[in-house]
């Protein structure tokens, strides 16, 4: 793909977004089948606020500064600093990086809404810098999803980056929803509807009958928040779809936005609307739709009667501007992602002599490989992401460290088990000697230090691991703070392990 296509499904890509999330914002938590064919708002206005688009112009900070090392830690920070709003898996997210957890804690811990639809609807970012490559495109979206979710709120994102990555190189939609089900889990509520949703459209279903088995199969609150809100529980305009529980919306809602898809029949505006006539969480819904198919149709595939209303302008409500750097235009979005994007490429942009930059597009058939990055080369994807949700990440030169824990509490007196796995790096055996920094009346089984072997086999590096147990014989304060720290015997760097537990 050359540069100037590339540049222009970018741009096409934030239109899409604004424009889906502009049409979808007003009927967003009502429950119903409607009839949009364009924008119900006052024109005159312009554009919406949406923060499904808002956050991803704070990711796209933290990518400039940190490039591929971009990570969950990172957008942590980034989030305490440019982000202020405290509703649902957000405020919950937030509220525990305010305390000192790192992600994935963060999406996990006191989060009743870490299942909803906060992480999907910011996957865009993650396509655009790696065009073509879903593998990586997921790797980051995962960095990014557990920051305030676990769970199909997690897999949510996963799927829509995989989607908007592939569209720079696929332009099959049954494929691309092939795609994106390569990386999420065979048995999770997402897979199920989307499997549900399909079968549907192969039965040659009305997309109404579809949207209303859909929801009778996955029962998701969201349409009913307007009801709730206002204390109207008479007022279920649907009595034969049930409520479901509150924060286990995104299989629903991504799965809604596949109807958009299948029964849009790749046209921009057919897809669209569909998707925000099932109503539920209509901007993210239809939001994500107009950034696909803006990826898959380019600028030209946009009709005139969507942009001209709303123009060029970016709208925020969730970002603290006056801290500078926020993009205000989708114009200078599109700048600066793309200028960015050979960084996220790398290996894969070619300079030929006397025409424009090329970006590589892999064949297809290899989108359904293993990822081959970091800890994911040695293990499935899928496992690795129905392995134990919490962990803390750490990486040098040498080794990548993963401390996983079932639950971030402990009970005094009583064994909590733990799992160390190192990546070795190297292609060579290393001794990794582990020394733990430990609260009064806190222990270790291994001891407060101790060598582990990190092993290799025929020059290739390989996954070790080790298990042990913590035990808090006394906690004063309610909070038990542990440091684990690690190096490789003979080599100076360090690597910290931060992991802070509560009383149970």
């Amino acid at each position: 793909m050359n540069f100037s296509t590339y540049k222009d499904c970018v741009r096409a890509c934030w239109l899409g977004k604004n424009i889906g999330g502009t049409l979808g914002a007003p009927l967003e938590g009502h429950r119903g089948v409607f009839d949009l064919n364009f924008y119900i708002h006052d024109i005159k206005t312009g554009v919406i606020p949406n923060d499904d688009l808002d956050l991803q112009l704070v990711w796209l900070l933290a990518a400039e500064q940190h490039g591929r090392d971009v990570n969950a830690e990172i957008l942590g920070e980034y989030w305490l600093t440019y982000i202020p709003c405290d509703w649902s898996e957000y405020g919950a997210g937030h509220n525990n990086l305010r305390r000192g957890h790192l992600p994935p804690v963060t999406g996990v811990l006191c989060n009743p809404y870490a299942e909803s639809n906060g992480a999907f609807i910011r996957s865009e970012i993650w396509a655009c810098l790696c065009p073509g490559d879903p593998a990586s495109a997921v790797k980051y979206a995962f960095e990014d999803a557990i920051v305030d979710h676990t769970g199909e709120g997690v897999y949510g994102e996963l799927f829509c980056a995989a989607i908007e990555s592939a569209a720079f190189a696929e332009q099959d939609i049954p494929m691309l929803i092939k795609i994106g089900l390569s990386f999420i889990p065979d048995d999770c509520k997402l897979r199920q509807c989307i499997d549900l949703v399909y079968e549907c459209y192969e039965n040659g279903m009305d997309w109404r009958d579809a949207r209303k088995k859909l929801l009778q199969f996955a029962p998701s609150p969201f349409g009913l928040r307007y009801v709730y809100d206002n204390n109207l529980p008479d007022k279920n305009p649907e009595p034969d779809i049930p409520m479901g529980e509150v924060g286990h919306d995104c299989a629903t809602n991504v799965a809604i936005s596949v109807i958009g898809l299948l029964w849009g029949e790749n046209d921009f505006t057919k897809s669209l609307c569909i998707a925000a006539n099932c109503g539920e969480d209509t901007d993210c819904t239809a939001g994500f739709i107009g950034a696909l198919m803006g990826i898959l149709r380019g600028t030209d595939g946009i009709e005139k009667k969507w942009t001209d209303p709303i123009g060029d302008q970016i709208k925020t409500c969730t970002v603290d501007l006056t801290r500078g750097g926020i993009c205000s235009s989708v114009t200078e979005l599109t700048e600066r992602v793309t200028r960015l994007a050979p960084i996220f490429c790398l290996g894969r942009v070619s300079y030929p002599a006397d025409t424009e930059p090329e970006i590589i597009m892999p064949n297809t058939d290899t989108y359904f490989q293993p990822i081959k990055t970091g800890l994911f080369e040695y293990i499935d994807k899928r496992t690795f992401l129905q392995t134990s949700p919490l962990f803390v990440h750490k990486s040098c030169a040498l080794f990548d460290a993963y401390l996983y824990f079932d639950t971030p509490d402990i009970t005094v007196g009583e064994d909590k088990q733990m799992r160390l796995t190192i990546l070795n790096a190297q292609e060579q055996q290393h001794w990794i000697r582990l020394k733990w920094h430990l609260p009064e009346g806190v222990t270790v089984s291994t001891g407060v230090q101790s060598d582990f072997y990190a092993d290799q086999y025929t020059g290739k590096t390989k996954c070790s691991t080790m298990v042990f147990s913590i035990c808090a014989d006394e906690m004063r304060d309610g909070v038990c703070e542990l440091l684990l720290e690690l190096c490789v015997c003979g080599h100076p760097s360090r690597v910290y392990l931060p992991l802070t537990l509560l009383k149970s």
